[in-house]
């Protein structure tokens, strides 16, 4: 069964809802380098065309006309970004359906909107920090993420092209915490995958850390012989 505060998230993330004007044609598209996130969509709804653009490498899932009005409704209840509901009302009026308004996330759609626009890495000293992240253009969804997450923080950054970006980042234990619920809920194996190494490192490196501070003269030891401990 789909998870549909999931499917939203990642809709809004890596997906578009646009109308075709010759014919006019109203579309719901997913796309992703990643083929889980696309299948496990393909497999609960059971319709769509599912494919491959080699040339551009990633997976798509294609809506099309009346097949769209049921993923319409479940992106009705619980869209957040107020780009995707003007472009969302638009295709709503289409088939006569009730316009729709921006909706505080929750849990799922957060990691729906992860599984499309997010990620995790190690930093601080000797890479004992474990962020999650997620990057958007807008800044408006990533301060929804932050008022529903109440933690970390949201930040500008510039792209490879020197366009606005921007993230929201959170650190530590609240990572930990998120990463956990991620690795659950996730539909998305390539960076699953990744969450779990970086995980594994930043508990390994945790570990370390509470040693080291046990036992400070066995450290001193350890930096004198050039990091090998006897």
């Amino acid at each position: 069964m789909l998870n549909e505060e999931w499917f939203t998230g990642f809709c809004e993330g890596d997906g578009s809802v646009s109308i075709q004007k010759s014919p006019r044609l109203v579309k719901v598209q997913l796309g992703q380098k990643d083929e889980s996130p696309i299948r496990y969509v393909y497999e609960c709804v059971g319709f769509g065309v599912f494919g491959y653009a080699q040339t551009e490498d990633y997976y798509y899932l294609i809506f099309n006309g009346k097949k769209c009005v049921s993923l319409l409704e479940i992106l009705s209840r619980y869209v957040v970004s107020l780009q995707t509901v003007k472009r969302l009302n638009v295709a709503l009026s289409e088939f006569g359906m009730p316009s729709s308004v921006t909706h505080e996330p929750v849990m799922d759609w957060v990691v729906g909107f992860w599984d499309a626009e997010g990620g995790s890495s190690l930093g601080g000293y000797l890479g004992s920090q474990l962020y999650v992240i997620i990057y958007q253009k807008e800044r408006e969804v990533l301060d929804a993420i932050h008022r529903f997450m109440c933690c970390g923080s949201v930040q500008e950054h510039t792209n490879r092209n020197g366009e606005p970006m921007h993230c929201w980042a959170v650190s530590g234990k609240k990572a930990f915490e998120l990463a956990c619920v991620l690795l659950e809920r996730s539909h998305c194996d390539k960076k699953r995958g990744m969450l779990n190494t970086h995980v594994d490192e930043y508990l390994t490196r945790k570990r370390v850390r509470e040693w080291m501070k046990k036992n400070p003269e066995r450290v001193e030891v350890l930096m004198e012989r050039g990091g090998v401990l006897s």
